[in-house]
């Protein structure tokens, strides 16, 4: 097997062109439609009443929550993607706007959305959301902070108060909101601060959200917390399966075409923002390109990082060195080297050698397999038909392989993504005879028992 090795000097030479991501987007040779945030509201030019509920504790006799735990009887810590993944429950099943009604004990108005999302733990109002806040600037907005409008003057139905998830365009000029407003929950783009009366919205930050954790969700692209699929189908079509969070994927929809011209597919999040992203090898010209995800099911930038490639047999992509910004590892044909190319959020540089003999090795793929919050290497010998574990260690490196799998020279794809949410990465295999999708949780350094989830896979041309 593969041994791992002390750095040396590269023996591929890839030139690197370092990109701007959150730029103008340039097209590449491959096409990818990124879909508009999902959702319509009854107006968008002109104001409508908002009638808000009385403020008061959850309503205990309201239909069930969207959520397994139940709301915190005390203000408690919670994170910025925990935050948004909440609010997209509402959007997502189109609640309808009442000042009356309630779902898992929150009033089904706009303060009443904030206030889920939030888990107060109480249903807030407009008049008092910012006592539970700390005003911020515009240029601090991040996701899961409020935009508030409060109107002393018609405060029942003439005040509202937004989610702020993300910018919309370099410029911030318009963000991706999620709120309550008739007829129902939406998620869409609005103009900053807001359709009507932009100047009296004002940006707060509720005191007990955090800052995600370092460990990132690379396969996660829809941004609920929850790891996806994507594969590529006969026609280099992107399809997107999303992740029930337990036990399998379901198709969501397509993504974007002209991908039967990409040669090496591997998803991890570059950038460190949470969603997972995708770098791809053209195959005629060796062109390395890098896909920044946004957290919808789409692409929101694309952009050349690379070119050379073509002297690399296969790659994998994960959080290697911990920073928090993904890097490639990828075997070169000529001398069966593995390297580190190590990710500074927008692109990779080559760092250096970290394994040898890697002729025999197929189905290369990295996740954090372990659960130590760094990726690690998995891959198929091939005339053995053994899975390997390679842990990550530190500086990049990776540990000794470890048995955990056999007869995987039976899967013509695998790759790796934590399809039970439980914090490690489990493995997803294609059977090359039957077309059969087998899911392989992990258990940190073995494998669970195969379970099917899948048929008809047998045609994809690459499993993500």
């Amino acid at each position: 097997m593969p041994a791992t090795i002390s750095a040396r000097s590269a023996v591929l030479t890839v030139a690197l062109a370092s990109a701007t991501v959150l730029g103008a987007l340039a097209l590449p040779p491959v096409a990818t439609a990124a879909p508009a945030p999902a959702g319509t509201a009854s107006t968008a030019t002109q104001d409508v009443e908002r009638p808000q509920g009385k403020v008061g504790p959850l309503k205990a006799d309201s239909p069930l929550s969207d959520f397994s735990s139940s709301p915190a009887a005390t203000a408690a810590p919670i994170t910025r993607s925990a935050v948004i993944a909440r609010a997209k429950t509402w959007a997502d099943a189109k609640v309808p706007y009442s000042m009356n009604d309630y779902r898992g004990g929150y009033r089904t108005d706009c303060s009443g959305l904030v206030s889920m999302a939030w888990n107060l733990g109480t249903n807030a109002w407009t008049g008092n959301l910012d006592t539970y806040a700390t005003r911020i600037s515009k240029s601090d907005l991040k996701k899961g902070d409020m935009l508030l409008f409060h109107n002393p003057s018609n405060p029942t139905s003439g005040s509202h108060v937004v989610l702020f998830e993300r910018w919309a365009n370099s410029s911030r000029t318009s963000y991706v909101g999620i709120e309550q407003t008739p007829p129902h929950a939406v998620r869409r783009t609005i103009p900053y601060a807001y359709f009507n009366n932009s100047g009296s919205y004002v940006p707060y930050r509720y005191k007990n959200i955090v800052e995600d954790v370092t460990a990132t969700r690379d396969h996660d692209y829809t941004g609920d917390l929850k790891d996806d699929l994507l594969g590529v189908d006969s026609t280099g079509t992107l399809r997107l399966y999303s992740g029930n969070g337990t036990s399998g994927v379901n198709f969501t929809r397509e993504i974007g075409g002209g991908w039967a011209g990409m040669d090496k597919v591997a998803a991890a999040d570059f950038n460190g923002d949470g969603d997972g992203d995708l770098v791809a090898t053209k195959r005629t010209t060796g062109e390395l390109f890098l896909y920044i995800g946004d957290g919808d099911g789409g692409f929101k930038s694309t952009n050349e990082i690379g070119h050379g490639w073509t002297g690399i047999e296969q790659l994998a992509a994960g959080d290697f060195t911990g920073d928090g910004k993904a890097d490639i590892v990828a075997v070169n044909k000529t001398d069966a080297t593995l390297n580190l190319y190590t990710g500074n959020g927008n692109g990779v540089a080559h760092t250096k050698q970290i394994g040898s003999g890697w002729s025999k090795m197929t189905n290369l793929a990295a996740g954090d397999f372990n659960g130590d919050n760094r990726a690690d290497l998995i891959a198929t010998r091939e005339d053995t038909g053994t899975l390997l574990l390679y842990p990550g260690t530190s500086g990049g490196n990776i540990g000794n392989g470890i048995e955990i799998g056999s007869s995987f020279h039976l899967m013509s794809h695998l790759t790796l993504t934590d399809i039970n949410s439980d914090g490690r990465a489990d493995v997803v295999a294609t059977n090359r005879n039957t077309g059969d999708l087998h899911l392989y949780t992990s258990k940190s350094n073995s494998l669970n028992s195969g379970t099917d989830i899948g048929h008809g896979w047998n045609t994809f041309k690459h499993l993500i």
